[in-house]
């Protein structure tokens, strides 16, 4: 699943939406939440500062146990 899901942020064909793709990590779910909002607010404000008119913006923190702290 997870290679289709890079499939697709990398994909852009002509007459087709473009993708973008961002990550960031984060420890906690709250830090998580909370940028998750401020991200969502200021790529709007960006896109129709540049004259875009029609923006889907989708954020979401995802769990994971990649990484754990206390097993450092």
């Amino acid at each position: 699943m997870i290679k289709v899901w890079l499939l697709i942020t990398a994909m852009s064909l002509q007459g087709w939406p473009s993708v973008k793709y961002t990550g960031e990590l984060f420890m906690d779910e709250q830090t998580c939440e909370t940028k998750r909002i401020y991200v969502e607010n200021k790529s709007i404000e960006g896109a129709l500062k540049r004259g875009y008119s029609a923006v889907h913006v989708e954020t979401w923190c995802l769990e994971t146990s990649m990484f754990n702290p206390s097993s450092i």
